[in-house]
C-alpha cells in the first residue's frame, strides 16, 4: 500500500522538477528600469528632428565612445522580430569582442515565459539582448525612465484622457506588430487597467469602451482605434496631437538615456546598450562631446 501512495508523489514530484527546469531554461526575467533620481535635460549636441531629417545612415548603427576606464558601445538597431535578421547575428558578434559589464535594452521587459522565439516575437530585438546578458552573466536594465516619470512629465503639458489614450494605444500598436489584431480587445484592457495605475490617469476612462468613444471623437476619419496608424507615433511631425505626444515622450526618453549611459560609463562601466538606430544618431554628437572618443 505504501509503494502504491510513494509513486504517485514521486511521479508528481519528478514532473514537478522536469517543469522548473523547462521555465527555467526559457524564462525571461525582465529588465528594470532605473530611476535617476533627478530631472534630467537633453543636452547640447543632442540632435533636433529637422537636423536628423538631413542624416542618412544605415542599420544597424553602432557607435563606441568613452575614452577612460568606462567605455560605451551604443547598437541602433532598426527594430525586428524577426531570428533570422542579420542585425541581431551582428549584435551577438559586437558583444562578444565588446566583453561588456552592464547591458541596456529599450523598452520595459516585464516577466515572461516562453520560448526564445516567442520573447523576441513579444519584444523586439531587446529579447536577444536579454539572452546575450543572460548567457554572459552580464546585469541588464532598460534605458527607459519609470512609466510614472514619463506619465509624469507627459501630464505637465496635456491633458489626462490624452495621456491615457496615447499610453495605451502605443503598448496596443507594439501588441499588433507581433500578433496581429487578434486579442486586441483583451490586450487593451490590459493596458488600459495598467495606465490608470499611474499617478494622476486613474480617473480618465472607467472602461475600454469609455476610451473608445473618446478615441472617435478626437479621430473622426479614424474613429476604429483597433486600426490606429503607426504614424501617430512617429516623433517630430505634428499632424496630430498624438505626434506631439510622442515628441514630448521620445525627448524626455532620449534625455534620460543619456544621463543614464554617461553615469554609467564615467563609473567604469563597459556599457552595452541598445535601441532604435535614430536615438544612436541623435545622440552621438552629445555622446561623443560627454565621453571622448
Amino acid at each position: 500500500m505504501k509503494i502504491h501512495v510513494r509513486l504517485p508523489l514521486l511521479a508528481a514530484g519528478a514532473i514537478a522538477i522536469a517543469g522548473i527546469l523547462v521555465l527555467s531554461r526559457f524564462a525571461q526575467w525582465g529588465a528594470a528600469p532605473v530611476s535617476l533620481g533627478e530631472p534630467v535635460e537633453l543636452p547640447a549636441g543632442f540632435m533636433t528632428y529637422e537636423e536628423y531629417g538631413k542624416v542618412e545612415h544605415g542599420r544597424p548603427y553602432p557607435i563606441e565612445a568613452g575614452d577612460g576606464t568606462g567605455r560605451l558601445l551604443y547598437f541602433g538597431i532598426g527594430h525586428t522580430r524577426d531570428p533570422a535578421d542579420p542585425q541581431l547575428a551582428e549584435m551577438r558578434r559586437r558583444w562578444e569582442g565588446f566583453h561588456p559589464t552592464v547591458a541596456l535594452c529599450e523598452g520595459h521587459l516585464p516577466f515572461f515565459v516562453g520560448t526564445r522565439e516567442g520573447a523576441l516575437r513579444r519584444f523586439g530585438e531587446s529579447a536577444t539582448l536579454y539572452d546575450l546578458a543572460r548567457e554572459s552573466g552580464v546585469p541588464i536594465h532598460s534605458l527607459e525612465p519609470t512609466r510614472e516619470e514619463e506619465a509624469s512629465h507627459l501630464l505637465e503639458r496635456f491633458p489626462a484622457e490624452k495621456v491615457a489614450l496615447f499610453l495605451t494605444l502605443r503598448r496596443y500598436v507594439s501588441f499588433r506588430r507581433g500578433e496581429g489584431t487578434e486579442g486586441a480587445e483583451g490586450f487593451a484592457r490590459g493596458a488600459l487597467r495598467r495606465v490608470k495605475g499611474l499617478p494622476g490617469l486613474g480617473e480618465t476612462f472607467p472602461d475600454l469602451e469609455a476610451m473608445a468613444r473618446f478615441h472617435a471623437r478626437e479621430f473622426p476619419d479614424r474613429p476604429d482605434w483597433r486600426e490606429v496608424p503607426e504614424a501617430f507615433f512617429d516623433p517630430g511631425r505634428t499632424d496630430t496631437w498624438m505626434n506631439e505626444v510622442q515628441t514630448r515622450s521620445n525627448r524626455f526618453r532620449d534625455a534620460h538615456m543619456v544621463a543614464l549611459l554617461v553615469r554609467l560609463v564615467r563609473r567604469g562601466e563597459r556599457v552595452f546598450a541598445a535601441v532604435g538606430a535614430s536615438h544612436v544618431v541623435m545622440a552621438e554628437p552629445a555622446l561623443r562631446a560627454a565621453l571622448g572618443g
